[in-house]
């Protein structure tokens, strides 16, 4: 399976996060193509989850190329725990790795 199994360290999750939060770009050098970012993260299928504030929660505002829209910025979910949150407009990346079923 092409979109599962993987095992990241947190800080490999957090190196991805800044890689995306950049546009990219990593050490001044590019990896991604200019404009894929944006690409990515704009919602590709919309999604439906519970109701939550004001009627709309992260789960709700749709999926990209293996990224959630959320309220907030945009962010990778992986199974049990490991998460990561881009935040373009706080220039922020939060990255967790857990042991949890409930995400």
């Amino acid at each position: 399976l092409g979109f599962s199994g993987l095992h990241a360290t947190t800080d490999a999750i957090a190196r991805l996060g800044l890689l995306y939060a950049d546009d990219g770009m990593w050490e001044g050098k590019r990896l991604l193509p200019e404009g894929w970012v944006a690409r990515a993260s704009r919602p590709r299928t919309t999604t439906t989850g519970a109701m939550g504030e004001n009627g709309r929660q992260d789960w709700d505002l749709g999926y990209g190329f293996q990224f959630w829209r959320s309220r907030h910025g945009f962010r990778g979910d992986g199974a049990y725990g490991q998460f990561c949150l881009v935040l373009p407009e706080h220039d922020a990346v939060i990255a967790t790795t857990a042991a949890t079923e409930q995400m």
